[in-house]
């Protein structure tokens, strides 16, 4: 185990696994605990945890929200690679004046970094079984768009999106797949991809698949995996 300190104290943050395995950390406050009125200091700086980064160098702050979003916030990332972001009411009713931090309507959509590159998105362009077995091995092609100015590096990223709630965000699962490079036709490529061994590494369920080619991710494609 390492320890490592976190730019700023967070209280009842979202946690949401990005589409490359990093984790965002968002919402919440820095003073007091869940519950009606009891947090205080909200915290609008989203702070990324990078675990393949070296210690002391993992984290990194994004561009802040104006929107405190504290007891009952929630986010979660999109099949687009965006994270929705939504909530927030420290009050036991429906309150929009006359407190400190009023029942929260509006909605945010954060796009991470990595889609606002100048590298082109790619693309699955093959059919994805509706339902998939433990260990199977799928046939994916994908489309990387441009082959000129960079070689493709392809991964392909396996996620839960779990469920969140109040102050928690439950069962959220991201898993790198094991994948063979197979055919090239153009920007074209075949990989044979493996899907996890048992339910230890990804329970059974929806779950959404994406493809990246240098850290830029596709849209995903849902699946049950059983």
């Amino acid at each position: 185990w390492e320890m490592d300190q976190m730019p700023m104290p967070r209280l009842m943050g979202d946690a949401v696994i990005l589409a490359d395995g990093r984790i965002m950390l968002l919402n919440g406050c820095q003073t007091g605990y869940a519950g009606f009125h009891h947090g205080n200091d909200p915290v609008f700086t989203p702070v990324i945890y990078d675990p393949e980064a070296p210690l002391g160098s993992r984290f990194t702050e994004w561009e802040p929200s104006n929107i405190a979003r504290m007891y009952h916030s929630v986010a979660m990332l999109l099949p687009d690679g965006t994270v929705f972001v939504a909530g927030s009411n420290e009050n036991s009713e429906v309150r929009l004046t006359d407190v400190p931090y009023p029942t929260e309507y509006r909605i945010e959509s954060f796009t991470p970094p990595y889609l606002s590159t100048d590298l082109a998105r790619p693309e699955i362009v093959s059919t994805i079984p509706q339902t998939a077995t433990y260990a199977q091995k799928l046939q994916i092609t994908m489309d990387v768009k441009d082959t000129s100015r960079y070689e493709p590096d392809v991964t392909f990223m396996l996620g839960h999106k779990g469920f969140v709630t109040h102050s928690t965000h439950m069962s959220q699962r991201m898993t790198k797949l094991v994948s063979t490079q197979g055919k090239v036709a153009g920007t074209k490529i075949t990989y044979e991809v493996v899907m996890p061994p048992n339910a230890n590494i990804m329970p059974p369920g929806p779950h959404y698949i994406h493809v990246l080619n240098n850290g830029v991710p596709s849209m995903a494609i849902r699946f049950l995996l059983n």
